[in-house]
């Protein structure tokens, strides 16, 4: 057989080298960065919330930190509307394969006990993978109500029943739920003003238009810790927070009642009910992997936020005894929301 460009052959032959060598490494690297993590391309990580906000950006973080460890490129996609039923029933149908993974806040386990006529069963048709992040949250009031704790602002609301105003982030929401359940357990009785998001009523209650507001961390340390436009009551978690250690949890303050309050913010990994036990353990443990590592690790806790990476059997009871939890209040308070 006679060749008639050599030089061409020679090129050619180089060409298909590099390309195999290349193609290769790229293989070794995923194989190595990935090798725990299950399928291969891009996983979608829809969030019921608006780019931006604070939901978003914790989800952005930890899936910048998993998508290193795993070796997969982590897609976000904000599927606002229906207040969160959109983005949760778009994974429900999704296909069971890992690669579509919802990340939602505490609100899961309240929408199912206020909304009627979801086109899901959240405890039926999704699978818990872990608690990521818990979110401390912080009682605050305006400078101008006479309560510097917990147990002065019980008496005060009890002795003006129905006269202070309390404001949140929108109706159903766990800055709403958990001002209703203190409210509850404290005997005191708190009118409900909604808000478009939880910047407005940190804004009413700054005004006095509100008396009252429960926040997250972040916000109380700006607008409370020098005690001038709000003022810091205590953290309705179960444990003091490492941000404010000074500030005592709702429970220390030895209200009848309080004595076990704890309510925070969480945030979850969810995928389809139906996916494999393999790929829910692999997500699980990549997750919590991605979670310890220092970048993230220092980033969250400048927001006020707590990193967990619980079991998926802890994650699922969580849910199941939070949504336990909101029944009784709603069932309690007639709360609902249509």
């Amino acid at each position: 057989m006679q060749i008639s460009n050599p030089g061409a052959v020679s090129r050619f032959s180089r060409h298909l080298q590099c390309s195999l060598f290349l193609g290769l490494l790229f293989f070794g690297m995923q194989a190595t960065a990935g090798s725990d993590a299950p399928g291969t391309g891009f996983i979608k990580l829809v969030v019921p919330y608006a780019a931006g906000g604070p939901t978003d950006q914790i989800a952005r973080k930890i899936a910048q930190a998993l998508g290193e460890r795993i070796g997969r490129p982590i897609i976000v996609d904000n599927k606002t509307g229906g207040g969160g039923s959109i983005a949760t029933n778009s994974v429900v149908r999704s296909e069971p394969d890992g690669a579509t993974i919802l990340f939602n806040s505490s609100a899961m386990a309240i929408d199912p006990v206020l909304r009627r006529n979801l086109p899901f069963d959240v405890l039926r048709d999704l699978t818990p993978v872990t608690t990521a992040v818990v979110s401390p949250l912080v009682i605050l009031v305006n400078p101008q109500v006479p309560a510097k704790n917990i147990s002065e602002f019980v008496t005060y609301a009890k002795a003006n029943p129905g006269k202070v105003n309390f404001g949140s982030g929108g109706a159903g929401s766990s800055l709403h739920m958990t001002t209703e359940l203190f409210a509850l357990e404290a005997g005191v009785k708190l009118v409900h003003v909604p808000y478009k998001g939880g910047g407005e009523s940190i804004v009413a209650a700054i005004a006095n238009n509100i008396q009252v507001v429960v926040n997250p961390m972040p916000s109380a340390l700006q607008y409370a810790k020098n005690g001038r436009q709000l003022r810091a009551l205590a953290v309705t978690s179960a444990k003091r927070s490492p941000n404010w250690p000074e500030l005592p949890t709702v429970a220390e303050s030895g209200v009848k009642g309080l004595e076990m309050f704890d309510s925070t913010i969480w945030y979850q990994f969810y995928v389809p009910s139906k996916t494999p036990n393999a790929i829910v353990d692999s997500l699980n443990s990549n997750i919590r992997t991605a979670l310890q590592s220092a970048e993230l690790s220092h980033w969250l806790q400048s927001q006020g936020l707590e990193a967990l990476g619980d079991t998926t059997a802890q994650a699922a009871q969580r849910l199941q005894s939070e949504v336990k939890r909101w029944d009784s209040v709603v069932k309690k308070t007639g709360l609902r929301i249509d």
